[in-house]
């Protein structure tokens, strides 16, 4: 069906047309489709995008196009290993800061302990 760009922006053929519902959910199905030319750069760099946030295509534009708000999903490439050495090590230096502020002194077993973290973060890294 063609729906013309003054029948679209009226509505009126829109509201006239049978809408499909979903027999097992009740919603509103998706029935009508829009077509967008695009160069081949530009499909790979949406089709690239939508990847990016797991989405399919089509509900990529469908939330761009439509302005809702898509999370941007980070990577993270780190293994995990180096992640539980950095939380490990964060606590470390929080502990002898705390230590530090509360007026005491730090010993050499407290500094090789931190060594040893900083060994093994280097060594997860590698």
């Amino acid at each position: 069906m063609y729906i013309s760009p003054n029948e679209a922006l009226d509505g009126q053929s829109l509201r006239s047309q049978p809408y499909n519902k979903n027999k097992k959910t009740g919603k509103h199905m998706r029935n009508l489709r829009i077509d967008v030319r695009v160069s081949e750069e530009e499909k790979i760099e949406l089709v690239r995008l939508a990847a990016g946030q797991e989405m399919s295509l089509s509900d990529y534009l469908r939330s761009v196009l439509l302005g809702k708000e898509i999370i941007v999903r980070r990577e993270n490439h780190a293994p995990a290993a180096l992640i539980y050495e950095l939380s490990r090590i964060g606590n470390n230096l929080n502990q002898l800061a705390r230590h530090a502020n509360s007026g005491s002194s730090i010993t050499p077993d407290d500094l090789a302990r931190i060594w040893h973290s900083l060994e093994l973060l280097w060594a997860a890294s590698q």
